[in-house]
């Protein structure tokens, strides 16, 4: 795996990115849907900036591991 950009480590566009797929609730997709739908933003976009909040939030749990940030 790649490491991490040390200037901006969760700028997921300077990184080499993988597919993968995530189980939600019903109700959540229909919620991402339609708030894709209203503001022409991919659904994509909403789940990586969710993803990326939640890894700062959590940063803490990486000290002294290779994704350090």
């Amino acid at each position: 795996m790649r490491s991490l950009n040390r200037r901006n480590p969760l700028d997921y566009t300077r990184l080499n990115t993988a597919s993968t797929n995530i189980m939600m609730p019903v109700l959540y997709k229909g919620m991402l849907k339609y708030l894709s739908n209203r503001t022409r933003i991919r659904q994509a976009e909403f789940v990586r900036e969710a993803m990326k909040d939640l890894l700062i939030k959590y940063r803490h749990e990486f000290k002294g591991s290779e994704y350090e940030f």
